[in-house]
């Protein structure tokens, strides 16, 4: 039962990993055939070393990759559950591979790293906050990336930071400054500026006084030409939500939709972003530009 469940549940994630629309769709019973044997360590490994593998792997699964953990971990209690037992005990070894340079893969190094960046976002510890370790467990990571002094290392570091950079700067301050300290010197690179713009603005939570009405549009438009990281009336940086996250291309619609009177942020930026080579996605042309119209038209993906 075992072996057919997983080679079940590759094949759902490869299905996913090219149609990730159908997450909602597939994962629902790929669940439900764990569901008896999660409090089985023998059985719920095998389960975590496939899904952390495929995210590692594939850059268009690791989001999911983390929902679909969400799922498993949610169903027991956080203090009970199997399923995060064993996902914290694969990530601490993939750490100590990485750090101690058993793992020489600076492509795999990368790949856990934006993995372990969507799980520390996505579950949640027995109070409801952030589980503390994983996020001493990516400054790691993140400082070891910086080391090589590898432009694309650097890059997927600014590309993460920017998913987690203000919960790790709650969690982990110690190894955030350290971060900090290293990129400042390579202000070379585009993506180093940006994530440095960014965490001045706190991560988009820093606002100016609303603009008088006759005058909030204009202000608006001549911010958007002149600055990236300007205050908008959503609360933080131009296509951020007040928790730092980028507004995705739903929340935008949703925006458009529901608060009248309220522009939403204009998609520019999101595709701008994705296309822009100083954000390292991991993506060849033909699945980027698939996923920049996925991101366009479905409506599953939720952030």
């Amino acid at each position: 039962m075992l072996k057919e469940n997983i080679g079940n549940l590759i094949t759902v994630m490869c299905e996913i990993t090219f149609d990730p629309g159908k997450f909602d769709v597939l994962c629902g019973p790929l669940v439900d055939s764990f569901a008896t044997t999660l409090h089985d360590a023998n059985y719920t490994r095998p389960l975590v070393d496939a899904i952390v593998n495929q995210s590692i792997g594939e850059p268009n699964f690791r989001y999911n990759g983390a929902r679909l953990c969400s799922m498993y971990d949610s169903v027991a209690a956080p203090d009970e559950s199997t399923f995060r037992a064993c996902l914290l005990e694969r990530c601490s070894a993939e750490e100590n591979k990485i750090i101690s340079g058993v793992e020489s893969s600076e492509e795999n190094m990368r790949g856990f790293a934006m993995f372990l960046a969507e799980i520390y976002t996505q579950l949640e510890d027995s109070q409801g906050g952030r589980i503390r370790s994983l996020g001493e467990s990516l400054c790691k990571v993140l400082l070891h990336l910086l080391d090589t002094d590898n432009e694309t290392n650097i890059k997927a570091v600014c590309q993460l930071l920017k998913l987690s950079g203000i919960a790790l700067d709650a969690d982990c301050p110690a190894g955030m400054a350290c971060a900090f300290e290293r990129l400042r010197r390579v202000p070379g690179l585009a993506a180093v500026r940006a994530v440095l713009a960014l965490r001045a603005a706190r991560w988009g939570l820093a606002a100016e006084p609303p603009a008088p009405a006759a005058h909030a549009a204009n202000d608006r438009d001549h911010a958007n030409g002149s600055n990236d990281m300007a205050p908008t009336e959503y609360g933080g940086g131009e296509g951020y939500l007040a928790d730092g996250h980028e507004l995705t291309a739903e929340e935008r619609a949703f925006l458009q939709n529901n608060l009248p009177g309220k522009a939403a942020p204009p998609e520019d930026p999101v595709i701008e972003e994705l296309e822009n080579e100083a954000w390292d996605n991991g993506m060849d042309a033909e699945m980027q530009a698939g996923f920049l119209e996925f991101l366009k038209m479905s409506n599953q993906i939720k952030r």
